[in-house]
């Protein structure tokens, strides 16, 4: 799967410093101090997209902590290492695979709304 600039640019609206990593044959986006949505704790995080299938979710979004948010417990599912880090991941199904980067982020992050 390659990605155009276009969609480089587009990501970099949500998380300016955004950038290109490989793991093995994978094209993965580093989203550094990622602005999480209003009452997560803590409110920025390093990010990594992942916009391939994985463990039958269609892409998915690891943060560098578990993020908490008052009253709403999400169900961290996953722990990794990637790129020489750990990162965690909640269960959070996006149910297109047809959405380009950015689209693919915002849905993300809509998990933690």
């Amino acid at each position: 799967m390659s990605f155009s600039k276009e969609q480089m640019a587009e990501l970099k609206t949500l998380c300016p410093a955004a950038a290109l990593c490989l793991e093995g044959d994978k094209t993965l986006f580093l989203l550094p101090s990622l602005a999480l949505p209003n009452g997560c704790v803590p409110g920025e995080v390093d990010g990594l997209l992942w916009p391939y299938e994985l463990d039958g979710y269609p892409s998915r979004l690891f943060l560098s902590a578990q993020v908490s948010k008052l009253g709403e417990p999400r169900n961290w599912n996953t722990n990794r290492r990637i790129l020489d880090r750990n990162w965690f991941a909640f269960s959070w199904h996006l149910h297109r695979s047809d959405l380009r980067l950015a689209q693919m982020l915002a849905e993300h992050l809509r998990g933690l709304r």
